[in-house]
């Protein structure tokens, strides 16, 4: 499907207003790239329908979306421990934090924005579909 351009425009609008929110956060994030390696954490990205489509305007995934094993769960878009899709990542990527005050804090502005997405789709005519992101992407 393809989105429509205001719809795509809204989202991008809304991730930037949550960069410049989550900005004082971030400042104990090491871009170490853990966060995208989800078998090392144990969280699951999910996303919704909605935010998998802003997400593939990044493109394909550089690294293969087939794991090498069932165990691999490191994002796709993830390549030398950096996102290559940055600018598309869906609220889940955006609101993760590896320590534990930036997770609390990361978590209530997931629930609020995740309300806001949630009417977005809506407005945009789109069904509320909330899945794993890595499975949805290997099935493509």
């Amino acid at each position: 499907m393809t989105l429509p351009p205001e719809v795509v425009a809204e989202v991008l609008a809304l991730y930037r207003r949550m960069d410049e929110e989550l900005a004082g956060i971030q400042r104990g994030c090491r871009a170490c790239g853990s966060c995208c390696d989800f078998g090392t954490h144990g969280e699951i990205l999910y996303a919704s329908r909605l935010e998998r489509e802003v997400l593939a305007l990044a493109g394909p995934p550089p690294a293969p979306a087939v794991p090498r094993h069932p165990e691999d769960l490191i994002c796709p878009y993830r390549v030398e421990g950096k996102c290559t899709a940055r600018q598309y990542r869906p609220i889940g990527c955006r609101t993760y934090f590896c320590d534990g005050e930036g997770r609390a804090r990361g978590m209530e502005l997931y629930e609020t924005y995740r309300a806001v997405v949630a009417d977005i789709s809506r407005r945009a005519g789109l069904e509320w579909d909330y899945r794993r992101v890595i499975r949805a992407l290997r099935e493509g």
